[in-house]
C-alpha cells in the first residue's frame, strides 16, 4: 500500500492541519504587530517627553545664568534690601488703599445686594440726564 505524496497533502486532514497552521501564524503575527505598534507609540511618547525635558533644562540653565549675574545681585539688593547705589536718590511713590478707591467711586460698594437692587428700582438718579436745551422759540 504505497500512499502518494499528492493524496497526502490534498487529503482533508492535512488541510484542515494546515489551515490551523496558518491561522496560528497570522494570530501570532498580528499580535507581534500590535505589540511593535505599542512600543513604537511609548517610544514617540518618551521622545517628546525628552524634548519637553530638555527644553525646561535650557531655561533653567539660562535662569541660574541670569541669577549669578551682577545686574540680578544689585536688583534684588535694591528690592529686597532697600539699598541703593553712592549719589541715587530712592523715591517712594504709595498706592492710596483699594478700599478707599471704591468707596469714594460707588457708595453702594459695600451695601447688599438687596439694598443695591431697592436703590435701582425707588431711588431716582443722583445726576439730571444730560437733555437737549429747548429750543428758542419764534
Amino acid at each position: 500500500m504505497r500512499i502518494s505524496l499528492r493524496a497526502v497533502f490534498v487529503s482533508p486532514f492535512t488541510l484542515v492541519v494546515l489551515g490551523v497552521c496558518v491561522v496560528l501564524i497570522g494570530i501570532s503575527a498580528g499580535q507581534e504587530f500590535m505589540r511593535r505598534y505599542a512600543l513604537q507609540q511609548q517610544i514617540d511618547t518618551l521622545q517628546q517627553q525628552v524634548g519637553s525635558l530638555q527644553q525646561e533644562n535650557q531655561q533653567f540653565s539660562e535662569l541660574l545664568t541670569y541669577l549669578e549675574t551682577k545686574n540680578f545681585t544689585e536688583e534684588e539688593a535694591r528690592l529686597q534690601l532697600g539699598l541703593r547705589q553712592p549719589g541715587e536718590e530712592v523715591v517712594v511713590i504709595e498706592q492710596p488703599a483699594e478700599s478707599t478707591l471704591n468707596s469714594a467711586v460707588d457708595p453702594l460698594a459695600n451695601a447688599s445686594n438687596a439694598q443695591k437692587w431697592l436703590v435701582y428700582f425707588f431711588q431716582p438718579p443722583t445726576a439730571p440726564l444730560a437733555t437737549a436745551p429747548p429750543a428758542p422759540l419764534p
